[in-house]
């Protein structure tokens, strides 16, 4: 449970002087890039880590045009619904896999069965297969 007391901190960008070679810390990277993104071109590679590059693709975002971001969310859409699309058509063909998997053992079973001269009936009763389809094997 949380504290009943809540901490805000307030970072005042335009009081930010650093220059770059003296921010070492995560806070004061973060603070120079806040203030300094909008004239970077490129992502500096002290910034290569996941929490700057999907704060310069937000950025990269939020400067698209009107059309251009219709189309970048349409694609979006896209991407995520073939992604579910893949996942289950996946989960289904390892189900489907699995289901044959066991018929193929089934059929195994009452193939070691018949040869051991166990009678049909009793392979059927077993192994849950018609008796046509123990007799074919």
């Amino acid at each position: 449970m949380l504290g009943e007391t809540i901490v805000i901190i307030f970072a005042e960008l335009a009081n930010f002087v650093k220059p770059l070679e003296d921010c070492v810390s995560e806070r004061d990277r973060m603070l120079y890039l806040l203030k300094n993104i909008g004239r970077m071109m490129d992502q500096p590679a002290w910034l290569q880590h996941e929490v700057y590059t999907r704060i310069f693709k937000a950025c990269e975002i939020a400067g698209f045009t009107e059309d251009k971001l219709i189309n970048y969310e349409q694609e979006m859409y896209d991407e995520r619904r073939l992604n579910s699309e893949l996942r289950s058509a996946r989960n289904l063909g390892r189900d489907e896999g699995r289901a044959e998997g066991r018929e193929e053992a089934k059929q195994e079973d009452a193939r070691r069965l018949k040869e051991l001269g166990v009678g049909v009936d009793i392979i059927s009763q077993a192994t849950g297969l018609s008796v046509e389809t123990i007799e074919s094997l």
